[in-house]
């Protein structure tokens, strides 16, 4: 849609608009991500785009915020006083938040495909052992391919890599590393031809408590009762994390994003796909996905939780700076017992049950408790906000 196509349009559905502009980037570059996968130089481009797309999220978002202060201080258009501006900002939202919610997959499919629907000819079975005394750090590096991580013995660090290529050349040019060095055990896979086709899958055990950091070019990841914190990074692909304990960092381009039974602080990002996360959350805990819906269950701190197409739901003991917005879809916090925050609520309906919070045309506000013990900030530009106990 052209400037000239947008001056009959009033500031939502202008914001609308480039809203599904931004929907539509993003679906192209997830066509572009099987290419990706095989380049070095076509993945830094991939980067480069969504780092683009990240800009653009974030100028969109700043403009929706303001519309909403806008509106929240009684500016109406002559649309807003007759309901259907609502209405309409409502029905974009819900279907920008399904056509958001499908591209992070679209975007870890096509990685993942790329890589495993390759005719692969020749394949063998590479295994590595380090022996260790205790919970050393240990770090995973692959080029690309998926990665499984989970407990083994205390007293090494146990790889198997399966190889693949299209030809021999292709994969007897992938190289397993297992080091041991003063700063833990490293795993690395790496490549020496710059073109053909190979990847590798890796298995790795480590001991319990173990400190892992995993990044792959491409592929998922899985990580499972390692008892240690956890860092995983891929350019496209789900990650899981299972029973970590610590501060879980998980980052993808593209795919859906799993923390559970966790115990300790979490970061979460994906550019687009659906995040969960849940256990015993305690300190800081910020997801942010860029189309797919949000939940988070067992926060006790501060929580921070971001979608421009999707829901967010969350629930725990809140406390210190809270916030939780979306461009379109529902919001809904559920308050455990211990909660004591002034709350700010904006959406295009509300609701609550919370003692000391009101909900009035589309507005919550009020303090739970004595407020003393932080703040929480609910938005949506096209869906209902929600306060509850729990």
């Amino acid at each position: 849609m052209d400037e000239q196509d947008r001056k009959g349009l009033n500031r939502a559905e202008q914001l609308a608009a480039r809203a599904r502009e931004l929907a539509e980037r993003a679906a192209q570059v997830s066509r572009h991500a099987a290419d990706a996968a095989e380049s070095e130089e076509a993945l830094s481009q991939l980067e480069r785009e969504l780092a683009d797309l990240d800009e653009e999220e974030r100028k969109l978002d700043e403009e929706f915020q303001e519309l909403l202060t806008e509106k929240a201080d009684g500016g109406r258009t002559r649309e807003d006083e007759s309901g259907r501006a609502e209405d309409r900002m409502t029905g974009w939202a819900d279907r920008l938040s399904e056509h958001m919610e499908s591209i992070g997959a679209r975007i870890g499919d096509a990685v993942t495909a790329a890589l495993a629907t390759r005719p692969f000819v020749v394949s063998d079975t590479v295994e590595r052992d380090v022996q260790v005394d205790g919970a050393l750090p240990v770090s995973v590096d692959s080029f690309a391919g998926k990665i499984v991580v989970h407990r083994g013995d205390d007293n090494r660090v146990h790889v198997v890599a399966d190889r693949h290529g299209w030809t021999e050349a292709d994969r007897d040019a992938i190289t397993v590393d297992v080091e041991r060095d003063g700063d833990g055990v490293k795993v690395r896979c790496h490549t020496s031809r710059a073109h053909g086709h190979r990847w590798v899958s890796l298995d790795v055990t480590v001991p319990k408590a173990s400190p892992a950091t995993v990044k792959t070019q491409g592929g998922a990841i899985r990580v499972e009762g390692v008892g240690g914190p956890v860092t995983a990074e891929t350019k496209g692909g789900a990650i899981r994390v299972d029973g970590a304990v610590g501060r879980a960092t998980v980052d993808t381009l593209g795919g859906a994003v799993a923390v559970t039974d966790h115990d300790g602080p979490v970061t979460a990002r994906t550019k687009g796909g659906s995040v969960r996360l849940s256990g015993r959350l305690t300190g800081e805990v910020d997801a942010d996905t860029m189309g797919g819906s949000v939940r988070i269950d067992g926060v006790d701190g501060s929580v921070r939780a971001q979608t421009m197409g999707g829901s967010v739901s969350v629930s725990g003991r809140l406390s210190g700076e809270c916030s939780l917005s979306t461009v379109g879809g529902s919001v809904s916090i559920g308050l455990a017992a211990g909660s004591n925050v002034t709350v700010d609520a904006t959406g295009s309906s509300s609701s609550t049950d919370v003692p000391g919070l009101q909900a009035s045309r589309g507005h919550i506000e009020g303090t739970v408790g004595d407020g003393a013990g932080g703040s929480l900030s609910l938005r949506t530009s096209g869906g209902s906000v929600r306060v509850h106990t729990i």
